[in-house]
């Protein structure tokens, strides 16, 4: 079994109606952080190994998304999201990160 996690963000033009929408503004600092990454690199991955903000962060994000129809507000922009932490997937609107790099080596 895996022991990291991944979120994958995509900014994208649509957001379908029923989206759940998370706005950015209203999380806590620590998960502000890793979506900053996030929207900046198109992924941020931890190993959930480590005791740290960082996957304390992505573990309590992930438990936001609701299904493949969560997007993140961030500024003026609109970000489909992606998560998944050890070998369950959390939420689908966003593609998979295309490398599978393992934060926990």
């Amino acid at each position: 079994m895996p022991h990291d996690g991944a979120i994958a963000v995509e900014r994208t033009d649509s957001v379908p109606e029923r989206a759940t929408i998370i706005r950015f503004s209203q999380l806590p600092a620590s998960e502000q952080s890793i979506l900053r990454t996030g929207v900046e690199d198109g992924v941020v991955r931890a190993c959930l190994d480590d005791e740290d903000e960082a996957t304390s962060a992505m573990w309590s994000f992930s438990n936001r998304l609701a299904g493949d129809e969560s997007y993140l507000a961030y500024r003026d922009d609109h970000y489909a999201l992606w998560a998944r932490m050890t070998d369950q997937v959390y939420g689908g609107s966003a593609s998979p990160p295309e490398t599978d790099a393992d934060p926990c080596c």
